[in-house]
């Protein structure tokens, strides 16, 4: 892979968590750094921010990084077509 088209994965990876949030109303920011960009969270429940990371992976995979503060962040490497679910059901579970 080159690091175009990982690039234009992430692009699109986050593109999902952008428009699940928007959907939920909730206000987030993006944060750019050397590995990455991880999008931060602000829930309606009081003290919980939920960060996001997307990274590219072989064989059409994504590695999902869901992190509550002051929980065990959540790790998989799932297919990308997997991707929406994925997202859904962690912001349903985290914020029900």
């Amino acid at each position: 892979m080159s690091k175009v088209s990982d690039l234009n994965r992430e692009i699109e990876y986050n593109a999902h968590v952008f428009r699940l949030l928007a959907e939920r109303e909730i206000p987030y920011l993006v944060h750019h750094d050397g590995s990455g960009r991880t999008i931060e969270a602000k829930t309606l429940v009081k003290g919980l921010v939920l960060l996001f990371k997307t990274a590219p992976m072989p064989e059409g995979k994504v590695l999902l990084i869901v992190k509550p503060n002051s929980m065990k962040p959540f790790v998989e490497e799932i297919p990308d077509t997997l991707l929406l679910q994925r997202l859904h059901n962690y912001v349903r579970k985290l914020l029900s």
